[in-house]
């Protein structure tokens, strides 16, 4: 009965909470991801969650991009269909527990319903993981490109990013490289490059690829020369690379000083107290 009213009481107070939220939430969550960028960052967090949970087409079209973004062999309705087996799979698993656990039906039914949410959440959390493992692999990847593509441009192998790309990418494993030969293989069908490039840029949803691919897009535009460009962009990431290296030492140094806190504090309390109790107990003895 206690677990009754628990989860009544929950409930009733997350529906006070969203209430005012619910409107623009669901609005949000059949938003295209382009769009949800444009949100404040707050706002944009809590939609692109929602928008995984809410049915029908708003899912299917973020299981589809985070499948192309992760470069995944699946389809949106593959993912979605192990979704709903996983949903009754753990609901009937969190039935039966919550039977022999709390021997209360409807908690048990209550039970059931967050263990089906659980298990149909797994399919879209492994998606949305690999799709940040893509990320981390573009952006991880994106030097060592840069300054190959540099070198060959300072040798006089091409003046165009497309011949530079071409050889840089021959030999070249990698989630980045296979982004820049499928640019190559539309470029080919026909396709032209500014075009290609961007849609790979739209595809892959990284920030930094698409603010590198603009300077370049830029450059040959303004029919700059491609090694300074590049340049440019290599002494920008080995510059990000160095501020997050000082931020993730000045985190590991903050990180430190809490041991550190709970191995002095017991010392200084000791001095500050230990007068105190030798001063007590000889007026005790006296």
């Amino acid at each position: 009965m206690f677990w009754t009213w628990f989860f009544a009481i929950l409930s009733f107070v997350l529906a006070l909470y969203t209430r005012k939220k619910y409107e623009s939430i669901v609005a949000a969550a059949f938003m295209r991801g382009d769009d949800i960028e444009q949100l404040p960052r707050g706002k944009s967090k809590i939609y692109e969650f929602m928008r995984p949970l809410m049915p029908g087409g708003a899912s299917l079209e973020w299981i589809s991009e985070k499948i192309v973004q992760a470069k995944l062999k699946n389809t949106p309705e593959q993912v979605w269909a192990v979704s709903y087996v996983m949903f009754a799979l753990f609901a009937a698993m969190a039935l039966y527990l919550g039977l022999n656990l709390f021997k209360d039906r409807s908690v048990a039914i209550i039970f059931s319903v967050f263990g089906g949410i659980a298990g149909a959440s797994l399919p879209l959390l492994y998606v949305y993981l690999e799709a940040q493992k893509a990320d981390r692999a573009r952006v991880r990847e994106m030097l060592p490109l840069i300054q190959q593509l540099k070198v060959l441009a300072k040798s006089g192998l091409g003046t165009t990013f497309g011949a530079l790309a071409s050889i840089a990418v021959e030999d070249s494993q990698g989630v980045l490289a296979e982004d820049l030969r499928e640019v190559l293989n539309e470029v080919s069908l026909g396709r032209s490059r500014r075009e290609a490039i961007l849609s790979m840029v739209d595809r892959s949803r990284s920030k930094l690829l698409r603010e590198v691919m603009e300077l370049i897009l830029d450059a040959e535009d303004k029919e700059l020369p491609l090694y300074g460009v590049l340049e440019g962009v290599e002494s920008r990431l080995l510059n990000d690379i160095e501020v997050k290296a000082d931020e993730a030492t000045a985190k590991a140094e903050d990180k430190m000083a809490i041991p550190l806190a709970a191995m002095l504090l017991p010392a200084n309390m000791l001095i500050m107290i230990a007068p105190g109790v030798i001063s007590a107990k000889s007026l005790l003895n006296f």
